[in-house]
């Protein structure tokens, strides 16, 4: 998280200029989200799929809500009233899976799971295989009937 004069320099960056693509970073989400090179190729080729740099005033806002969400999490501050599940890859790289499992310990909400997949990336319903989004989506429907 950069220091607040860095921050402030960035907000008012922003304010002026809200798309420019501004946030360092690695612009290839998909190679760390998506295991199966065929589907990452389709997403690098989707039209509708932004795969430039991250704009300023959307990463400023990322950064905020996670901030946010991550400091109500802590001080146990979260209370959702609906159920929550959280289906996790155990290599995702993107959101590591100790993260989501500690903000799920500490929301406050009634029915709350985390499922946390073996040998899966972050876009864990687009893995390959018999045990990948096949297993995921049975499990999601699952809860969903027992849990709605």
């Amino acid at each position: 998280i950069p220091s607040w004069p860095i921050m402030t320099l960035l907000k008012s960056v922003a304010f002026l200029f809200p798309i420019a693509p501004l946030i360092p970073g690695d612009t290839d989400i998909n190679s760390k989200s998506l295991k199966d090179p065929e589907i990452r190729d389709r997403a690098a080729k989707d039209k509708e799929e932004y795969n430039g740099q991250t704009r300023l005033k959307i990463g400023l806002e990322l950064l905020g809500a996670t901030e946010d969400i991550g400091a109500s999490a802590s001080a146990g501050k979260v209370d959702i009233p609906a159920p929550i599940l959280l289906c996790q890859g155990e290599d995702d790289c993107v959101c590591p899976a100790e993260k989501s499992e500690e903000f799920l310990a500490n929301a406050k909400a009634k029915g709350k799971k985390v499922i946390i997949y073996k040998d899966h990336w972050h876009a864990t319903l687009d893995e390959p295989g018999a045990q990948g989004g096949d297993q995921v989506r049975s499990d999601i429907l699952t809860w969903l009937t027992s849990n709605l």
